[in-house]
C-alpha cells in the first residue's frame, strides 16, 4: 500500500513540476533532501526568499504602498470558491460530510452515529434534495454506531442517488456506511477497506490498586457486570465477546457482499482488517471510480438527471483547504497551553482517543491501528 502511494505522489509531483519521475526516484534513492537553492536549481521550487520578499511582490501585484497593509485579500478556500463554475436551478445536491472516529450518539465534533443518521434522513425527507453526496474520512469506529448510518444511507439510496466520496481514509466502519451507495470514489492515495471487527474494554483494576482504590459488587447473575471497567473480563465473559464480534464481522462481510456485489469468499479473501490504496481498491471491486468530491458531486447530479443547474448544499461546514493544510502541518494553536511538551501532547492525543471507544457493546469496526504517513 505504501508503494502505492509514493508511487501516486511521484507521479503527481512530476506532472506538476514538469521534471522526470525518475529524477524525482534519484534524489529520493541517493540523496533524500535538499536545500532551497538546490531545490531551485532542480525546478523543484518557483523561488526562494523571505517572508518581507514575498510581501513585498504581493504589494507590486496590488498596487500597495510600502507600508501599507494588502488589502482585498481571501483565504485559500475563498479563492477556490470565488473561482469555480457557479450553478444554479431548482435541483439540489446535498453534501453530507462524515468526518473523524465513528461514534454512538449526538457528537458533532466526530461522527455521531445518531447525528450523522439524522441528516441522512433529512436529505432524504426533503423532495428538494435531488441526490445526496456523502463524503467520508474516517478510520471507523463504533460497529452499532456504523450500522444505524448505513441504515439511514440504504433508505436513502431508495429513494433517490447517493454517491459516496471517500478522502484520505475510509476504512472499517467508514468503508461499512459506504458501501451501499449507487457509486464510490476514492483518490488514488484513500486508504480504505479495513473489513474487520473488534472489541476492546478497559479495565483500571491496577491502577486503582495502585491507589489503594477498591470496588464491591453484588451481582444477580454471573454476567451483570460484564461491562464493568473495575475488573478484567474473564474468559467465559471473553468467549461470549468473541462470539459477538464473530456474528458482527459476518454481517460486515454479508453486507460488502451484497452492496458492492461482490462474491462473499472473494470479500472475505480481501476482508480480515487489510488496508488497500484506493488504486487496489478499484482493481480489487471495493470502489468504483477514481477522484475527488468534485467529481463525485458531478456524477450524482448526472444521476439525478439535473444537468448543468442544480444548487449544491453542505449541511455541515467543511474545513478550508488552508485549514487542513495548517493542521496537517501542526500550525494551528494550541487549545492546551499547558501541553508544550511534544511527548505529553502525544500522549494526551492517545489519551482522548482511547476514551473514544464508547460503544455500548465494546465492538468496533476501525482500524486496529493509527497510520501516520510522512
Amino acid at each position: 500500500m505504501l508503494g502505492d502511494l509514493f508511487t501516486e505522489s511521484l507521479t503527481a509531483i512530476a506532472k506538476s513540476r514538469k521534471v522526470k519521475p525518475d529524477d524525482l526516484m534519484a534524489l529520493s534513492r541517493d540523496r533524500g533532501a535538499l536545500t532551497a537553492p538546490e531545490a531551485l536549481e532542480a525546478g523543484y521550487v518557483t523561488a526562494v526568499g523571505y517572508y518581507d520578499e514575498v510581501l513585498e511582490q504581493l504589494r507590486e501585484l496590488t498596487g500597495t504602498k510600502k507600508g501599507k497593509p494588502i488589502e482585498r485579500q481571501l483565504s485559500v478556500g475563498d479563492y477556490f470558491a470565488a473561482t469555480e463554475k457557479k450553478t444554479s436551478g431548482k435541483g439540489k445536491v446535498v453534501v453530507i460530510y462524515a468526518e473523524g472516529m465513528i461514534l454512538s450518539g449526538d457528537d458533532e465534533d466526530e461522527v455521531g452515529g445518531d447525528y450523522l443518521a439524522r441528516l441522512l434522513r433529512k436529505a432524504r425527507e426533503d423532495d428538494k434534495v435531488k441526490a445526496v453526496v456523502l463524503r467520508v474520512n474516517s478510520p471507523g469506529g463504533s460497529a452499532s454506531a456504523s450500522d444505524v448510518i448505513q441504515r439511514e444511507t440504504r433508505l436513502l439510496k431508495q429513494e433517490k442517488p447517493f454517491v459516496v466520496s471517500m478522502g484520505t481514509v475510509a476504512a472499517s466502519g467508514g468503508y461499512w456506511i459506504s458501501t451501499y451507495a449507487d457509486e464510490l470514489w476514492a483518490e488514488p492515495n484513500t486508504i480504505t477497506g479495513s473489513i474487520g471487527v473488534f472489541g476492546l474494554f478497559l479495565s483500571i483494576q491496577e491502577l486503582m490498586n495502585e491507589h489503594g482504590l477498591n470496588v464491591d459488587v453484588v451481582r444477580t447473575s454471573p454476567f451483570a457486570d460484564i461491562y464493568s471497567i473495575f475488573r478484567p473480563k474473564t474468559e467465559k465473559e471473553l468467549s461470549l465477546v468473541q462470539r459477538i464480534v464473530d456474528r458482527i464481522y459476518e454481517q460486515f462481510l454479508d453486507k460488502v457482499a451484497e452492496g458492492r456485489k461482490l462474491d462473499r469468499q472473494r470479500v472475505h479473501e480481501i476482508a480480515q482488517g487489510r488496508v488497500w490504496s484506493g488504486k487496489e481498491a478499484l482493481k480489487l471491486g471495493l470502489v468504483d471510480r477514481l477522484g475527488g468530491l468534485k467529481q463525485a458531486i458531478e456524477s450524482a447530479a448526472k444521476r439525478a438527471e439535473l444537468g448543468e443547474t442544480y444548487t449544491i448544499e453542505e449541511y455541515q461546514r467543511a474545513e478550508e483547504l488552508m485549514e487542513v493544510l495548517l493542521k496537517e502541518l501542526g500550525m494551528l494553536p494550541e487549545e492546551d497551553d499547558d501541553a508544550q511538551s511534544p511527548d505529553m501532547r502525544l500522549l494526551w492525543q492517545r489519551f482522548q482517543g482511547v476514551l473514544r471507544y464508547t460503544d455500548r457493546q465494546g465492538v468496533y469496526a476501525r482500524m486496529p491501528f493509527d497510520l501516520t504517513i510522512h
